[in-house]
């Protein structure tokens, strides 16, 4: 499925989600059962994602008030800091996303090295379990030279312990 259709069904399902909260008063239901709700809300570094994103995050906060928002910067295409200041994507995250407001933190899911992911995306892997793979296992699944298969699996682990230091953040609380 290309990036545009991707990017299009999850909007629509999220805005569905996001409107099935608010009818169904999911909020009353976490209250009740004693639930703190974290949700992740990812976007790229472009004009159109960010838009949702923001769309999403203000829909979310209506309809869960209690519910804390992290917005994931996905830097798989590129970094928010990277984008011209007066391009369509940094305005866009100027005015939308920089400052949404109280229980909104942030979260950076850095780029993976050397694109190095794709190997293991084609091979139907979970990031968790590339770590663990053998090298031979790795050269069979991805068709990878020996020297190569190594640098793609630290690649991955690499990225991992990256993304778990910011969930640390996140979670811990000491991220907004």
């Amino acid at each position: 499925m290309p990036d545009s259709t991707a990017t299009n069904a999850a909007s629509y399902t999220t805005r569905w989600d996001t409107i099935w909260a608010s009818l169904v008063d999911l909020e009353e239901d976490a209250i009740e059962w004693g639930f703190d709700p974290l949700v992740f809300l990812p976007f790229l570094a472009e004009s159109e994602a960010i838009d949702q994103a923001s769309w999403t995050a203000e829909r979310l906060k209506a309809a869960l008030p209690a519910a804390r928002i992290c917005i994931v910067e996905n830097q798989r295409d590129g970094r928010i800091a990277d984008l011209h200041p007066e391009s369509s994507a940094a305005r866009a995250y100027s005015q939308h996303l920089r400052n949404l407001g109280g229980g909104v933190s942030h979260l950076t899911m850095p780029a993976i090295p050397g694109r190095s992911w794709r190997h293991f995306e084609v091979a139907g892997c979970r990031f968790a379990d590339v770590v663990d793979l053998p090298t031979p296992e790795i050269m069979q699944l991805t068709g990878l030279p020996r020297a190569e298969a190594k640098i793609a699996r630290g690649d991955i682990a690499q990225w991992l312990i990256s993304i778990f230091a910011e969930l640390d953040l996140v979670l811990s609380g000491d991220r907004s």
